[in-house]
């Protein structure tokens, strides 16, 4: 139909996959440096969230994040259904 073109820009999209992509390998970084006998691949994400932010030895900074994660998470688990 006419009028329902999609301007799509391939650079747009490589920019997004590359940095899907830094998400990806900080995500895995992380992980392995926690608790690599905790944390495995099989783990869900939530139960990680939630156990990390419960944690008390935390900064402030660290809270604040996990807390954006924890939104972040519901936000696109909703979206999802």
């Amino acid at each position: 139909l006419q009028g329902r073109d999609v301007n799509l820009d391939i650079n747009r999209v490589v920019g997004w996959r590359q940095f899907c992509n830094k998400l990806w390998n900080a995500t895995k970084f992380a992980l392995t440096h926690l608790a690599p006998e905790k944390y495995t691949a099989t783990h869900h994400v939530n139960d990680i969230v939630t156990e990390l932010t419960n944690a008390t030895d935390l900064a402030p900074r660290d809270q604040w994040i996990l807390s954006r994660l924890a939104v972040a998470i519901k936000e696109a688990n909703s979206c999802m259904l």
